[in-house]
């Protein structure tokens, strides 16, 4: 179950639905980095921008992909990760630890039920902790993956185009089984290829003009005159684009 968020120039995946549609497989089976054990990778966080300039807020609970996770979107140039384990059983600190010993993890557990809406509590919570030391702060999934249309361009110096904006929309491509009838091994990225549109968005906030969350957990509230946008200049004023 995976999907994908796309605009011109990113898209994020995500397992979610089965589609059967083969829309960019031969991309996405053959661009994304081979996971190596950690540390053995070269980054991409080298950036004109400030090397704090992007972080990503993750809630997440049981969840054992999130080393892929973090892997990948730390090669893609995220600096820091803001992880919120909800009450996973066991806590996934064990899996994080070297990325914790790194500095490149901040990690938080928690054992309380947030009502009305724990996911939005914690990105509430994790903007307004750390939101002033970052320029941008992306709000994602443990099964939702930003990609770069040229596989060289990290993602800080793609948003350094859209600093202007409250945030950038991201929309996403849907995953399915891609013909799996049981997961097989190795990783998502490797297994995972086919994919068709979802109207769903998912959001980069430029920190600066964010005011806070809303009563949904994809979109944000901007300063006045702020808003929004998907990299193709589409403003965004909900969970859709």
């Amino acid at each position: 179950q995976r999907q994908v968020l796309m605009n011109n120039f990113i898209r994020i995946f995500v397992i979610i639905i089965y589609i059967q549609w083969d829309l960019f497989a031969e991309e996405l089976s053959s661009s994304p980095f081979p996971l190596n054990p950690v540390g053995s990778a070269t980054s991409q966080n080298s950036t004109s921008m400030d090397a704090n300039s992007f972080a990503i807020c993750l809630a997440v609970r049981d969840d054992e992909d999130i080393v892929e996770w973090i892997e990948y979107h730390w090669r893609k140039g995220c600096s820091k990760f803001y992880v919120f384990d909800n009450f996973s059983h066991p806590p996934l600190k064990a899996l994080v630890q070297s990325y914790i010993d790194r500095g490149i993890v901040s990690y938080s557990y928690t054992v309380e039920e947030m009502k009305p809406n724990p996911q939005i509590f914690i990105y509430q919570q994790c903007l307004s902790r750390y939101g002033r030391l970052h320029k941008f702060m992306g709000f994602i999934d443990v099964d939702e993956f930003i990609v770069t249309v040229d596989n060289n361009t990290n993602i800080p110096s793609i948003l350094k185009n859209y600093e202007h904006l409250g945030g950038l929309a991201l929309s996403w491509m849907s995953f399915g089984s891609s013909g799996h009838i049981q997961r097989p091994n190795g990783g998502v990225i490797g297994n995972y290829n086919r994919c068709g549109p979802n109207k769903h968005i998912k959001s980069i906030v430029n920190t600066k003009y964010t005011i806070g969350t809303t009563t949904n957990s994809h979109a944000f509230k901007y300063k006045q005159n702020y808003t929004a946008q998907t990299t193709g200049g589409e403003i965004v004023l909900s969970a859709w684009a």
